[in-house]
């Protein structure tokens, strides 16, 4: 099934990731990119969220929820 993307979704998703694919930090062989930093941003928001409006169980909830997205996420770049 082909399904048409349009070329500006896939120009913006080009610069987005020569953006985010740039290293902030390394030494030796570990590095750590602008996208790391947006994740671990991203977790910390969502749980933080998740304890405000549902105590600590919200918490767990949302760091589980998440940990699973980024987890299909994976999935689904696997070749």
């Amino acid at each position: 099934m082909n399904i048409p993307i349009p070329r500006w979704l896939i120009s913006a998703a080009e610069k987005f990731e020569d953006w985010a694919n740039v290293p902030l930090w390394s030494r030796g062989e570990t590095e750590l990119r602008k996208i790391d930093v947006l994740i671990a941003a991203g977790f910390v928001i969502c749980v933080s969220w998740y304890a405000y409006t549902g105590g600590w169980r919200g918490a767990l909830t949302g760091a589980v929820a998440y940990i699973f997205a980024g987890m299909i996420g994976l999935w689904f770049l696997r070749p």
